[in-house]
C-alpha cells in the first residue's frame, strides 16, 4: 500500500527545525569533553599522590586539551544558526514543500521550491532511525539526512499505512511525544 504525505514547511519553521536538529547532533558529538577532563583529573591526582612529574604533566596537558576542546565546541555551537542558514539559504528564506510517497520498499520524495522539483528515492534499509514527535516524524538516513514528515500532511488513513510500511521493513519508531498530564 502506498501512503502519501504533503509537508509544507515555512521558512521560520524550517530554520528553527534545522538549527535544533544540528544543535542536538553537536551535543552528541561533544560527549568526549567530560571524558578528557575526567581522565586529566585522574592522571593529575594520581601524579600528585605519587609525586610523579610525568603524570602531573600528562594530567595538566589533558586538562588543557579538554579546556581548548570546550572553547572550540562552544564557539562551534554558537555559530550553528549562521552555518545552517549558509548551507540551507533557499529553504531558510522561502520554505519548502515535500511530497512523500511511502511505498512498501522505498520512499519517494519530491522537494518543491519555486518552480524547481527534485525527486529522490530512498530504500527502507537506508534508514538509521525513525522518531515520532507530537506533530511530526523524523526519519534519519544513513547519510545523516533528515526527512521531516508532519502528521497534518497525511490524508485519512495514510498515517497508518506509513506506520505499516515501516513495520514491514522492520523499522521501529522511537516515541518522543510529550506526555500529557491528567
Amino acid at each position: 500500500m502506498i501512503a502519501t504525505n504533503k509537508t509544507v514547511i515555512d521558512k521560520e519553521k524550517s530554520f528553527k527545525d534545522l538549527v535544533n536538529r544540528t544543535r542536538k547532533q553537536h551535543l552528541y558529538k561533544s560527549i568526549l569533553i567530560p571524558l578528557i577532563f575526567i581522565g586529566g583529573i585522574i592522571i593529575l591526582v594520581n601524579g600528585l599522590n605519587n609525586y610523579d612529574e610525568d603524570s602531573i604533566a600528562t594530567g595538566i596537558a589533558g586538562l588543557i586539551i579538554g579546556f581548548i576542546y570546550v572553547i572550540y565546541n562552544l564557539i562551534t555551537f554558537l555559530r550553528i544558526p549562521k552555518k545552517v542558514y549558509k548551507q540551507n539559504k533557499i529553504v531558510c528564506d522561502y520554505g519548502m514543500t515535500y511530497e512523500y510517497k511511502f511505498k512498501e520498499h522505498s520512499i519517494m520524495v519530491s522537494c518543491i521550491q519555486f518552480d524547481k522539483t527534485n525527486k529522490l528515492e530512498y530504500k527502507y534499509d537506508s534508514i538509521k532511525k525513525v522518531v515520532e514527535y507530537d506533530d511530526r516524524y523524523e526519519i534519519v538516513l544513513k547519510e545523516n539526512y533528515i526527512l521531516f514528515i508532519y502528521k497534518n500532511g497525511f490524508d485519512k488513513n495514510m498515517e497508518q499505512f506509513f506506520i505499516k510500511n515501516l513495520g514491514i521493513n522492520k523499522k521501529k519508531i522511537k516515541d518522543k511525544k510529550k506526555k500529557k498530564k491528567d
